[in-house]
């Protein structure tokens, strides 16, 4: 798989119920899912409607947190080098 297509896969997992959320602490789920946004919006931006970035958020807009997080436009977000033992 592809390095792009394995991140996509990623936030596929993030907001699709899996267990991609078990690893990270409670607390940390809220910040992560706006990065997770943030980079989907940066790559949906840069290579357009038809780019994978952007055909994911189309497939996950159903999801009520992408869809809120969507909506506030945000952009620039990154981790967070801090690491918090579970």
């Amino acid at each position: 798989m592809s390095r792009c297509r394995h991140a996509l896969a990623r936030r596929r997992r993030w907001f699709t119920g899996s267990t991609a959320r078990d690893r990270h602490l409670p607390d940390d789920h809220h910040p992560h899912s706006r990065v997770h946004v943030t980079v989907l919006r940066a790559g949906a931006t840069a290579r357009g409607p038809g780019s994978p970035a952007a055909s994911l958020v189309a497939d996950l807009r159903h999801d009520k947190e992408l869809a809120e997080l969507w909506s506030r436009q945000g952009v620039g977000l990154r981790w967070s080098s801090a690491k918090r033992p579970m």
